[in-house]
């Protein structure tokens, strides 16, 4: 169970990648937007969501795709709009994703 400081920068964290998904964001820019060491930020990621930052963002960004899927635009835009840098990252990875 996450303390109360711990859950209100969960909340933090995920209304920033909620709003820069789309972005080229990274864990670095993460970090250091949030003020801490890549490091610290990352081992701290992983406590708090139980992945790894990277995970968390493609997640975000392959929901982006599916939730938009089959209103007006291809694949290939969605997945370039959400953030993904090519379209094989984005199969490499819901390939790789358990759902």
């Amino acid at each position: 169970e996450p303390m109360p400081a711990e859950t209100q920068l969960m909340s933090s964290i995920v209304d920033w990648i909620d709003k820069n998904f789309m972005q080229n964001i990274s864990l670095e820019t993460a970090a250091a937007h949030f003020g801490f060491s890549k490091y610290y930020f990352s081992r701290l990621f992983n406590k708090l969501f139980g992945c790894n930052f990277t995970v968390y963002l493609n997640r975000v960004r392959a929901r982006y795709v599916y939730d938009n899927y089959g209103k007006g635009k291809t694949v290939t835009s969605l997945i370039y709009e959400a953030g993904f840098g090519c379209t094989s990252s984005y199969y490499q990875f819901i390939r790789r994703e358990p759902n």
